[in-house]
């Protein structure tokens, strides 16, 4: 009989350690079944918010992604021009100094057919004895006489040079220094001697005589 009572007495004992849901507190045990679920819930929602958060990173650095290769791409671009308008500027400078040269040339070339042109202001056939283009002052002559003096000749000595006579093919000499001191026109030039004593001036540049002097 004791053995029954203390059966019984042990099924009361576990009747009273169920709640009203039916659902069983083990002895020793600290945490109840809504608490667990109240913990899957919170993982559950940390989860998706950690899904969420990589998600958003991924399209960010995406973004960030393309943005920088956009702007190496203009970088680049930007270069190109830049080397583009360089090269440009190099040709133009080019052209600039050539066209400088010319002009610098024509000029130049303008000023000695200025030159030449007060010098022989009737060249080529015009430039004949009845036309003479240049004319020495009686001073002038007098002075090419005092520094330049002809060998003897005999009377009969005929002349081979007269004014507008080509002297290509003729030895002539630097006229002295002194006629130039004195005559700013008569710098430069050269003379020759003709067989018959004529004194002939060729002035600077010219090739042709200019003024003979004829003996007295």
């Amino acid at each position: 009989m004791d053995r029954v009572g203390a059966a019984m007495q042990n099924a009361a004992n576990v009747t009273a350690m169920l709640d009203i849901s039916g659902s069983a507190r083990l002895p020793g045990s600290s945490v109840e079944p809504d608490q667990g679920r109240w913990a899957g819930t919170v993982g559950g929602i940390l989860v998706a918010g950690l899904g969420v958060t990589c998600v958003a990173a991924v399209v960010l650095a995406a973004m960030a992604f393309s943005q920088l290769t956009s702007v190496k791409a203009d970088i680049a671009a930007t270069r190109e021009e830049l080397m583009l308008a360089q090269e440009h500027t190099i040709r133009l400078e080019r052209q600039l100094e050539k066209a400088v040269q010319n002009f610098e040339q024509q000029q130049a070339k303008t000023s000695d057919h200025k030159a030449s042109d007060q010098i022989q202001p009737t060249a080529g056939k015009e430039n004949r004895a009845d036309r003479p283009s240049f004319q020495l002052t009686p001073e002038e002559m007098q002075l090419i006489r005092s520094f330049i003096k002809a060998s003897p000749v005999t009377s009969d000595a005929a002349a081979t040079i007269s004014v507008g006579s080509e002297l290509r093919d003729t030895t002539l000499l630097p006229l002295p220094s002194q006629i130039a001191t004195k005559s700013a026109r008569l710098a430069g030039g050269r003379f020759t001697i003709d067989r018959n004593g004529a004194i002939v001036i060729s002035l600077r540049k010219s090739r042709q005589a200019d003024a003979v002097i004829q003996p007295n």
